[in-house]
């Protein structure tokens, strides 16, 4: 009677082979969510990527005209003035050059290019685009 029960239990399943059959499907379900999960991540990954793409091929498109040279420059290289008037780096250090150089120092010389413009430079741009000695 002992080795009997040892056999089968009251339902006459094998205890063995109910494991075996709970496991295969929580181990279908664990792989298809790891699976799931990694496609996710792929897709986010590719969605990052082309959002990263478009915002650079946007900031590429932003670009501002200097009033001197009239050429296109990224807006890293041009520099807006308290008078929102914009001129590229190497036309506004040129401009401010020629001033020092024809010995017009004074600050209240130190004005905008545009010569529909008198603002006075903010003297702190002026210092940033004198060419160190």
């Amino acid at each position: 009677a002992l080795e009997n029960s040892d056999e089968d239990d009251d339902d006459g399943v094998d205890s063995d082979d109910v494991r075996q059959d709970d496991e295969v499907p929580w181990a279908g379900i664990r792989e298809a969510v790891i699976e799931k999960k990694k496609n996710q991540e792929a897709k986010d990954h590719e969605l990052a990527r082309q959002l990263s793409m478009q915002i650079n091929e946007d900031a590429k498109v932003i670009k501002i005209d200097c009033s001197i040279c009239l050429e296109s420059f990224d807006v890293s290289q041009v520099r807006t003035l308290g008078c929102d008037h914009r001129f590229c780096e190497g036309c506004l250090s040129g401009y401010v050059k020629t001033l020092i150089e024809n010995s017009q120092v004074s600050e209240t010389e130190f004005v905008c290019p545009n010569p529909e413009c008198k603002t006075t430079l903010d003297m702190f741009v002026v210092e940033d685009l004198i060419p160190s000695a």
